[in-house]
């Protein structure tokens, strides 16, 4: 599980890279800020998942 986790979250972090190289300004600042929050606190969750299920070799 562990192993795959880390897979998925350096995925989401590799598409949400290649996905801010599209060069569109948001709408709002405020869209803008719900957006890096939510996607922040999906990391955050992610990461901590990631860790969670980590095996000591």
């Amino acid at each position: 599980m562990g192993r795959w986790a880390f897979f998925a979250l350096v995925a989401l972090l590799l598409l949400a890279y290649f996905s801010s190289l599209g060069g569109s300004a948001p709408p709002s600042v405020a869209v803008l800020a719900t957006v890096a929050l939510i996607g922040a606190a999906i990391i955050f969750v992610m990461a901590w998942w990631v860790d969670r299920h980590r095996v000591t070799v």
